[in-house]
């Protein structure tokens, strides 16, 4: 039984699918007959067009009497009927062609011929129309209202007269700013049935006189227009102007349309002038309806001095869509207001925002670049709809313009195929790196994402993947998405800091103590120190070093109990104060991402703590990506920023790697002889991966190093 319904609705969708094929190509082949039909009747070939008309006519009217006419096709059984008609009535067949305007006149009673202007035609058509029609004489204040009979639309204004069938009609009038209203009509056959219709106002416009032009209005939080219109446009305005001592011409015009009754919150603003607010109430004129209008409001010129800055500096400054210099940038006399700014350096990275600069004296905003992605979309799996994949798209492009850590730019590409290409396992590497290349370039982008959205489960999985120009491969991400309004929070995964390999405090538990003992740790007021014994992280106890870990991992604070000098004691904790060094991640950590982030510090930051640990960084991810030329550049000229256990002992050990990858053995000696001396460097600032045993480990795996030369014994002996 089952089966046999399966069958049986797979037949139905067969069947379903085949009459909508029938009835589109029926359409066609109708307007083909039709559009030949209207040549015919050109060309005055009356026979030859009712050979076409018939069929159209007839399929036409079947549809109309099944139910099946559509709007469109309603109206080309209307002009069928017409000329099906008029080519009756010049064949002779006044018969015929008073049933095709009988039918025509039932469709729509309304209807103007426009394919005759032949008197006789005229005629007898109107002879049709008032053998089954009576007419309504309408009035309608305000004469601009639309009006509809039985649902079908009049216009505005409608006709004075409009003929109607026999019966009752239902005649719908309305217009913004007043209450729609609805009458009934009963209509006799020749008879002239009179209504009138007096809508009442529900909501009233305001005029608002403002100085300067292009002031903007919002009222209620939404945008209410722009003075555009100059008071002396026209003469009631002027007056108005004038009567209250103002020149017509020095003030321009926002007409707030049908605001309701009661109070409104009105602002004025524009940049470079103060902004006005207050509060309006607005009455209604329910007899003439006539716009409130608001005395003449001048907005105050105001300006300040801005000065613009950037980490790093020497950033290409872009104000409102035009070039302003570098910074530094000091401008005089610069408007407050909302202003678009975009910082631009090459590669570093950019800084863009709309700026709100208040009033008062000066601005001073110094703006850190920030490396920018492109990002080019989202392709899916089989099982995902397009239309699911369109939301979550949609949700991630959103999110793109608000990421913390990168500037997010959309690409504007015409290809759909495009995040496939990085995605598709066919795809040559060469064309991967070229397109990413390209793309980078054009959109003055750092690195590249693509995204894309497979099922899994009851929700979707969103897959990121992150390349760089300079870089073969990808880091790849993952994140659950339950819902596509839920897909924005997925691109955490791709903007956020990387996690620090290690915490940035060590530990070592001792027998009979009541916690872990901080053995090594960044010293400052209020913060934890060498010897400190650790209870509990915001209430929670700690008993090992990796339960301190898990406690204080991912905060930026915490309350930490401790013992420190046998007395009891809360500290708190600024866990974040300075930056870490990641050491080693493993091969899918992310380095791509790193590489970035950390450039941008080090090149922010300077010879500071976080500028050391940017170009250590930077090296780092460079080394763990395979590209040890890259790596060197960060650690040259290292001279200052050492803080902690981060130490030149530190960045040796880091050169000797890199020097080791380059093949350059016996530099590569020197810097690891230098790392293996110094017993408190490490590549954290917790001090748990320290550089000395791992320089060591390193000289034993080297050859030793050649003999020196020896003398060349004087000639002659």
């Amino acid at each position: 039984m089952v089966k046999r319904a399966l069958v049986a609705l797979a037949l139905l969708s067969c069947a379903l699918w085949l009459f909508g094929q029938v009835v589109v190509e029926e359409v066609g082949a109708i307007q083909d007959a039709f559009a030949k039909a209207q040549q015919d009747m050109q060309a005055y070939r009356f026979p030859q067009a009712m050979q076409e008309l018939d069929p159209v006519v007839k399929t036409l009217s079947g549809w109309e009497q099944s139910g099946r006419l559509q709007p469109s096709d309603e109206t080309l059984l209307e002009k069928a009927l017409e000329l099906h008609g008029v080519a009756s009535f010049n064949l002779g067949n006044i018969d015929a062609a008073k049933d095709d305007f009988t039918h025509l006149v039932r469709l729509r009673p309304d209807y103007a011929l426009t394919a005759t202007q032949a008197p006789k035609l005229l005629k007898l058509f109107e002879e049709v129309r008032g053998s089954l029609t009576g007419s309504v004489a309408l009035s309608v204040q305000p004469p601009e209202a639309a009006v509809t009979v039985d649902g079908r639309n009049l216009g505005a204004p409608p006709p004075p007269q409009i003929p109607l069938l026999k019966g009752l009609h239902v005649i719908r009038a309305s217009r913004p700013g007043y209450e729609a209203k609805e009458v009934e009509a009963s209509v006799d056959v020749g008879s002239v049935k009179a209504v009138a219709i007096t809508l009442v106002p529900n909501a009233r416009t305001i005029d608002f006189f403002v100085q300067p032009q292009g002031s903007e209005l919002t009222i209620d939080g939404r945008r209410g227009g722009s003075a555009s219109q100059p008071a002396s446009s026209r003469a009631e305005w002027a007056a108005f102007v004038a009567d209250a001592g103002y020149s017509p011409s020095d003030y321009f015009v926002i007409e707030a349309l049908n605001l309701a009754p009661g109070d409104h919150r009105v602002e004025l603003s524009h940049s470079c002038y103060g902004q006005k607010r207050f509060l309006l109430n607005v009455v209604l004129d329910k007899e003439n309806n006539r716009p409130g209008l608001i005395r003449p409001i001048a907005l105050e010129r105001k300006t300040l001095t801005f000065t613009l800055d950037s980490n790093p500096q020497g950033a290409d400054v872009t104000l409102d869509g035009k070039s302003a210099g570098k910074t530094p940038l000091v401008i005089e006399d610069f408007c407050i207001g909302d202003h678009d700014l975009l910082l631009q350096k090459s590669q570093v990275g950019e800084y863009r925002a709309r700026v709100a600069i208040p009033e008062g004296q000066a601005f001073h905003l110094t703006a850190n670049l920030r490396p920018t992605i492109v990002w080019v979309g989202v392709t899916r799996d089989q099982e995902t709809a397009s239309d699911q994949a369109g939301a979550i798209g949609a949700a991630l492009e959103a999110a793109m313009g608000k990421a913390a850590n990168f500037n997010g730019v959309v690409a504007q590409e015409n290809n759909p195929m495009l995040p496939d290409t990085f995605f598709a396992p066919g795809v040559d590497a060469a064309q991967v790196s070229s397109t990413v290349a390209s793309l980078c370039s054009r959109y003055k982008a750092q690195g590249l994402l693509a995204g894309r959205v497979s099922r899994d489960g009851n929700g979707f999985k969103a897959t990121f993947r992150l390349l760089l120009p300079q870089v073969k491969g990808f880091d790849e991400y993952s994140a659950q998405i339950e819902s596509a309004s839920a897909a924005d929070a997925a691109l955490a995964v791709v903007d956020s800091a990387p996690e620090l390999g290690a915490w940035q405090y060590g530990f070592a538990s001792f027998n009979g103590s009541a916690g872990p003992m901080v053995v090594r740790a960044p010293s400052g007021d209020g913060d934890l120190q060498p010897g400190d014994v650790l209870i509990a992280v915001d209430g929670t106890k700690v008993e090992s070093p990796a339960e301190a870990r898990k406690a204080l991992a991912g905060k930026d604070k915490a309350l930490a109990k401790l013992i420190r000098g046998g007395q009891e004691q809360t500290v708190a904790l600024a866990l974040r104060q300075a930056p870490a060094v990641v050491p080693y991640g493993g091969s899918d950590f992310g380095y791509r991402r790193l590489w970035l982030l950390a450039r941008q510090e080090m090149l922010s930051e300077g010879d500071t703590t976080r500028g050391l640990v940017g170009r250590m960084n930077c090296a780092l991810a460079a080394l763990n990506l395979g590209l040890p030329s890259e790596a060197s550049a960060p650690l040259e000229g290292i001279s200052s920023g050492f803080y902690g256990p981060l130490r030149p002992a530190s960045v040796a050990y880091l050169k000797g790697v890199d020097l080791l990858e380059l093949g350059r053995l016996e530099e590569a000696r020197a810097q690891l002889q230098q790392a293996a001396a110094d017993e408190g460097a490490a590549l954290d600032l917790g001090g748990e991966y320290l550089v000395a045993p791992l320089a060591r480990d390193l000289l034993k795996q080297l050859p030793p190093p050649p003999p020196p030369p020896q003398a060349t014994p004087p000639a002659g002996k």
